[in-house]
């Protein structure tokens, strides 16, 4: 597929697969349904995927621009691949588990026209059965580490106003990177992501630093998306996923510096050892008790074992 020349395009759709044929496929048809108004081009990045889904997309959307890799790039790296041959006056980083509602790219597009210090907005998400799904947050920082880690983040912070489908449009320090707008100025300035981020913890890196550069990040709630990937993930202490904890590390070392890292670090292991510690004790007392801390004393050595381990 040729791409359109950039005078003629609104929006440079860009979506990561792998491995994700059937849920990529159902995210190109709700896309698709959203940019039939809109002056647009899809970008597809697939990092070696072994489902068939490069054909698959080829066969169902010809009109889709499929960039197709011999390995697992990563998905900063991937999306980094779109964006510099995207030719769009505005990007939207799309993951292949996230449906948009009708109106949302509309409604995206709007914002950042109403805001010109608005660098990127993000839709509200929900979950398959319609519940709200939070996807805003506050930087990560060491001190918060460790007021989390001792359980006193609600006494030291003011209670966080967590978007909801029924607030108004608002700045927020970061979104999730399920669904994202971005002007092109913003990855000119910018640049894309840090691609020494293999998985997790792009995002946020990224809007960290398009935040210092004086650009905000927007909540837009009239806009909607469907997110596969929070309810169908595992609870948290049945699954310990090291690509989480690595982005998280090397997060730390780019912003807060070794003195940092280690305070995050410290702060995880004390927090480790206060559950394992509290956990064992309650599992003393009922066999019902013991049932329901096994799993997570479980979850919570594998954390601290990754950190006892892993500090290059």
């Amino acid at each position: 597929m040729s791409i359109p020349e950039q005078h003629q395009i609104q929006v440079s759709a860009i979506i990561v697969s792998y491995n994700t044929r059937d849920v990529t496929l159902q995210c190109l048809e709700a896309l698709g349904r959203e940019l039939c108004e809109i002056s647009s081009e899809i970008l597809v990045v697939d990092n070696a995927s072994r489902d068939g889904s490069v054909q698959a997309i080829r066969d169902r959307f010809p009109m889709a621009y499929v960039i197709s890799n011999s390995s697992n790039l990563g998905f900063g790296a991937a999306n980094n691949q779109a964006m510099r041959c995207a030719r769009g006056e505005q990007y939207l980083l799309l993951n292949s588990d996230t449906f948009l509602l009708p109106g949302s790219v509309k409604a995206m597009i709007q914002t950042l026209q109403d805001y010109p210090a608005a660098g990127v907005v993000g839709p509200s998400l929900i979950y398959p059965n319609g519940c709200f799904q939070r996807s805003c947050f506050t930087f990560p920082s060491p001190g918060k580490a460790w007021l989390e880690c001792l359980g006193l983040l609600r006494l030291f912070t003011r209670p966080e106003r967590k978007p909801s489908p029924q607030t108004d449009r608002r700045i927020v320090p970061w979104l999730i990177g399920a669904c994202l707008l971005l002007r092109r100025e913003v990855y000119e300035r910018v640049g894309g992501f840090d691609e020494h981020f293999f998985m997790y913890g792009e995002e946020t890196d990224w809007e960290y630093r398009i935040r210092k550069t004086g650009y905000e990040i927007f909540f837009e709630p009239a806009a909607e998306a469907m997110h596969l990937a929070g309810s169908s993930r595992p609870a948290e202490h049945e699954s310990f996923n090291p690509f989480f904890y690595s982005g998280q590390d090397r997060y730390y070392r780019k912003h807060f510096g070794p003195a940092g890292f280690l305070s995050y670090r410290l702060a995880m292991i004390v927090g480790c050892i206060l559950r394992l510690s509290a956990w064992s004790c309650a599992a003393l007392v009922s066999t019902n008790v013991r049932e329901q801390v096994t799993p997570k004393c479980k979850f919570r050595k594998n954390i601290l074992r990754w950190q006892l381990s892993h500090w290059l």
